[in-house]
């Protein structure tokens, strides 16, 4: 029979597992029995890991892909900032969209 370790959440057979914990898992972390006392215990900052809202999370992959050179442009007609999917465009994909509904 297949179940899962507490901690990684991999799939094991029940006989590898020690008190529901892999074997790698259960020398690192003995008096652990999830993974959210894993990770209170190892989080220096335990806001951190409960405010990863969506707008953080955005913000976070933005600053990354800006270090990456993957830029963001500003829409001409909204001005909304959005990622051209070629050099030359000039409008994000609503507007682009609303102005060929227009010219239909």
């Amino acid at each position: 029979m297949i179940t899962k370790c507490l901690i990684c959440g991999g799939d094991f057979y029940s006989n590898a597992l020690v008190n529901g914990k892999c074997v790698i898992c259960a020398k690192e972390y003995p008096n652990e029995n999830s993974l959210n006392e894993v990770l209170a215990k190892k989080a220096p900052n335990k806001e951190l890991i409960t405010n990863l809202t969506e707008a953080r999370v955005k913000t976070l992959i933005y600053e990354i892909l800006e270090q990456a050179n993957i830029t963001r442009k500003k829409c001409e007609k909204c001005g909304k900032l959005f990622f051209p999917k070629s050099p030359a465009a000039k409008f994000c994909s609503k507007c682009r969209e609303a102005e060929t509904k227009e010219t239909k």
